[in-house]
Parts: structure tokens; C-alpha cells; sequence
């Protein structure tokens, strides 16, 4: 197994990639995203990682509550999760599967520091112009599942609006807990705010395919990021990995 230490910038630790193939990286000096205002220089980063470790995908159906979009209806089908008009909160440890396309919503984990949470994209489309499409606020840990042979997509616009002067999320898709991604479908993230994927703790890729365009940085992990396999393709105005 090849191993690349890569700096963060701006911060003390270091982003781990446990990597065996090839990793390709070309990196422009980072532009400070706008919030009307596309980053002027480009990263481009097209890489395929492989590895003999995968993290556990699998989940069981008929223990999964059953989330599914439409527009900007939220149907519910099972416990843990409830919606308010196109805005669901996951608020209890347990898979959650998505589907269908939720226009100007929202994906909020708030659960106590202990639980872990594991959503399932089974072909979703969620789209929020004022803020991330999913964000993880409290839990113990996080995990996006992509579906096999699902092509789901995450956007944001190029405006957020925050609550109580915060200035999180910053990032299409969120978490301020540990983050973890696996499964072999596909993600696209079109960011437009700041960041594409963006923890504050941990943050793993074990599998999957990610197809990234972001005014910003791609994949930060504030504390690591640790991939052990995926393709990914990459159009940053930040970093790419």
C-alpha cells in the first residue's frame, strides 16, 4: 500500500491518503470562494484509488426507515426521521434510505453525541439554494451510503442564509461529527457557495464514485481525511483532495 502525506492548509494536522494505484493531483493556488462569484482558479483532479479495504456498505431494508422525495413533498415511512415542509430532520440512531428529488430542502441530522446515523442515497436529487443539501449538526457519526448502480446529486446555490449569526455550514454536504463515505454508486456535488464535502472531525472515503464541481475546496477534513478507495473527477476553485 502506497501512502501520501498531504499538508493541510492553514491547520496543524495532516490529511492521510492511504492510497494504492495511482493518485493524480494538479492543485491551482486557492481563490477565496464568493458568495456570488465562481473562484477564478481552477483544480482539476481526476484520480481512481483502489484497495483491498472496504468499509461495510450493506444494510438492511426492512430495518431502514423509507425517506422519499417529491419536489418539495417528504414522505415518511418508518421512525427516527420527521419532515417540516421540504426541510427532514433525522433525529434518532438507524438507516435512513432516500430517493426521488427534493427541490429547496434540506437533510438535518440532529441526534445525541452518541448515536450513529447512516443514510442511504438511493437515487436522490436534493437541491437547497440557501444552504447545505445535507447537514449533519450532532450525532456521533455519519455515514452516506451511495446505493449500487444509484447516481445521486447534491446542490446548493450561491448564497447561505445562517442561523443565529453562525457561519456553518459552509459546504454542500456537512457534518460536524466524524463522516464517513462508502458504497459503489455515484455522487455528484455541485457546489457553489464555498466547499463540495467538508467535516469538522474525521472525515473517510472507502469506495464510490465522486464527480465534484466547487467554487471552493472539494474534500476537507479538518481533523483527516482518509481514503482507501474511489474514482473520483474534480473541478475545485480551492484544493481538490
Amino acid at each position: 500500500m502506497k501512502s501520501t502525506i498531504m499538508n493541510l492548509k492553514n491547520k496543524p494536522l495532516t490529511q492521510m491518503l492511504a492510497l494504492t494505484g495511482t493518485l493524480a493531483l494538479l492543485t491551482a493556488c486557492s481563490t477565496e470562494a464568493s458568495t456570488t462569484t465562481a473562484a477564478s482558479d481552477v483544480s482539476t483532479t481526476e484520480a481512481t484509488v483502489e484497495s483491498t479495504l472496504i468499509s461495510d456498505s450493506s444494510y438492511s431494508e426492512s430495518n431502514s426507515t423509507a425517506i422519499s422525495f417529491s419536489d418539495q413533498t417528504i414522505t415518511v415511512d418508518g421512525s427516527g426521521a420527521a419532515a417540516d415542509g421540504s426541510i427532514l430532520t433525522i433525529t434518532q440512531p438507524g438507516t435512513y434510505i432516500l430517493s426521488g428529488t427534493l427541490s429547496e430542502g434540506q437533510v438535518r441530522v440532529e441526534t445525541v453525541d452518541e448515536a450513529d446515523v447512516q443514510i442511504v442515497l438511493d437515487g436522490a436529487t436534493i437541491t437547497n439554494s440557501t444552504g447545505a443539501a445535507i447537514y449533519v449538526k450532532s450525532a456521533n457519526s455519519a455515514t452516506i451510503t451511495l446505493a449500487e448502480g444509484t447516481t445521486n446529486t447534491l446542490s446548493d446555490g450561491e448564497t447561505y442564509t445562517f442561523e443565529d449569526s453562525e457561519d456553518e455550514p459552509d459546504a454542500t454536504l456537512f457534518s460536524k461529527s466524524d463522516l464517513i463515505l462508502n458504497g459503489t454508486g455515484t455522487l455528484i456535488v455541485d457546489a457553489n457557495y464555498a466547499h463540495a464535502i467538508k467535516g469538522k472531525d474525521d472525515v473517510t472515503i472507502a469506495e464510490g464514485t465522486y464527480e465534484i464541481t466547487s467554487v471552493g475546496d472539494a474534500i476537507k477534513g479538518s481533523d483527516s481525511l482518509f481514503i482507501s478507495s474511489g474514482t473520483f473527477t474534480i473541478d475545485a476553485g480551492g484544493d481538490g483532495l
